[in-house]
């Protein structure tokens, strides 16, 4: 039996020292990001070049990225309500409207950017930037309206509660945009 367990011990401790190499190369990668610029331009690609594999890796890797945002917002959510009135999972549900609804503006709010670049009448330009500007100011002013009307807390209360909600959310998600660029800067080939 012993030899059994001193083969466990050591195959885990291979897999453990094997998981320790892999980070430690992430990390030699994330250090070297910023020479990693200038080996893709040593490599003949040009800076738009990079912008747009960027972009491709930083589109792809987003909806990963909001999947694991939701239960980090519903726990947020969940903090700062009263537990015995809302479960955990009523703040997921929650979650996934606003979620469902903000990725919905996302996909209307490109679709009127691409249409911005096809037309060139300016009066039709303008009114297309107008209602972009409306769809950005309505997204932000959403979160309150639909958090008043979930939660149904009294006007100031909630306007509060909302704001702080929204401004730990917003940060949370600004550090989780900033990681998901340098993952799709490392992931870039």
């Amino acid at each position: 039996m012993l030899p059994d367990k001193l083969s466990a011990l050591h195959f885990l401790k291979l897999k453990l020292k094997n998981q320790i190499q892999k980070i430690a190369q992430i990390f030699k990668r994330l250090a070297a990001a910023p020479c990693l610029f200038y080996i893709f331009e040593e490599q003949g690609f040009t800076q738009q070049k990079i912008q747009e594999k960027f972009t491709e890796a930083f589109v792809h890797t987003l909806p990963k990225a909001l999947f694991i945002y939701l239960p980090i917002f519903a726990f947020i959510l969940w903090l700062f309500h009263d537990k015995k009135k809302w479960w955990y999972f009523d703040h997921g549900i929650f979650t996934l409207h606003y979620f469902s609804f903000l990725l919905l503006n996302i996909l209307i709010f490109s679709f009127l950017n691409k249409l911005t670049n096809v037309v060139t009448i300016g009066a039709i330009n303008w009114l297309l930037y107008l209602v972009m500007t409306g769809m950005i100011i309505y997204s932000a002013l959403y979160f309150f309206v639909a958090h008043r009307r979930v939660y149904r807390s009294h006007g100031i209360v909630s306007l509060i509660i909302g704001f702080i909600l929204f401004s730990i959310n917003f940060i949370a998600f600004l550090f989780l945009v900033v990681g998901l660029g340098l993952i799709s800067f490392l992931m870039i080939h």
